[in-house]
């Protein structure tokens, strides 16, 4: 931010300006910890400076009270805000920023050569944030995916642990209180896979990390296959859970069988280690029981395509 934030206003200075303020507020507002989004921070909010100054200088020349004109402008500028959104992201409100800046300065001379300026300003601005960004200091999607990853192994481990020795030790508080960090967890694991999704696009328009394309393909893979083995734990944990509040339980043999098996899959999913053979259901008499092995059935199924 340092870097691009001095740059702007050196350049801004060399052609004429004054004071550029406004071309120091793009990197400070473009340029994040987000690994995955930077590039399109900065052009939307180009994009937005540009159509807020229209808006703003066009709606000043309606005669209307001040309230009218305040009103009108931001259902307008927030309307376009949507439109000129980055792909996912929140309302563009740099339109609506812009637009009430213009509106502020009244209809005077000058206001049309701060519009004039706040757009020259603000591209170059963006431009030093994209390449300083880029070239200087690159976000690194695949270290961020790996970290990822990683996290979401340890929690897998964590998880599927707690689970196999509340099976065989049932525990109702206990077990809820697993079902409700397991769905936690859960989610968390789909926010990373549509976050993760982001990264693909960094990547192509970050020259320094293009090369990363094929090992960040494999990391985003081996993310998907772990929010779906979350999908599963979290049928298992729920299923545990009812075990744990109710009576009678299943037979002690059959959940000590299927704790032996989880704990087989959870070494399977960390350490890499042979995938264990599905409980045969044929050889359970509990429904409960069944259903547990089902699911870990399909647990063993998601790690054979991709494996973690």
């Amino acid at each position: 931010m340092v870097v691009a934030g001095t740059l702007a206003w050196w350049i801004c200075t060399l052609l004429g300006a004054d004071r550029p303020l406004f071309a120091v507020l793009v990197p400070l507002v473009a340029m994040s910890g987000d690994p995955f989004a930077a590039f399109s921070v900065s052009v939307s909010r180009t994009i937005g400076v540009f159509a807020g100054v229209f808006l703003g200088l066009g709606i000043e020349q309606l005669d209307l009270p001040s309230t009218a004109l305040v009103a009108l402008l931001l259902v307008l500028s927030l309307a376009a805000g949507l439109l000129l959104r980055s792909p996912h992201g929140p309302v563009n409100n740099q339109v609506a920023i812009t637009a009430m800046f213009m509106l502020y300065l009244g209809a005077s001379p000058r206001a049309t050569s701060v519009g004039v300026d706040r757009i020259w300003e603000t591209a170059i601005g963006a431009g030093c944030a994209v390449a300083v960004a880029a070239l200087l200091w690159p976000p690194d999607p695949l270290a961020e995916a790996r970290r990822r990853v990683a996290r979401l192994r340890g929690w897998l481990d964590e998880d599927i642990e707690r689970a196999a020795a509340l099976l065989v030790d049932p525990d109702a508080a206990a077990a809820d209180e697993q079902l409700d960090l397991v769905r936690e967890r859960s989610l968390q694991a789909v926010r990373d896979v549509f976050e993760v999704e982001r990264g693909k696009r960094a990547l192509r328009w970050n020259p320094r990390r293009r090369g990363d394309r094929v090992a960040y393909a494999e990391e985003d893979e081996r993310l998907n296959g772990a929010a779906r083995q979350y999908r599963h734990l979290r049928t298992i944990t729920r299923i545990i859970a009812d075990v744990a509040d109710s009576e009678p339980r299943p037979p002690e043999d059959e959940r000590r069988r299927l704790a032996g098996t989880m704990r087989a899959l959870d070494a399977a999913v960390v350490d890499s280690l042979v995938i264990p053979p599905p409980v045969e259901l044929g050889e359970l008499r509990d429904p409960r029981s069944i259903g547990l092995a089902v699911k870990l059935r399909q647990m063993v199924d998601d790690l054979d395509a991709p494996a973690l």
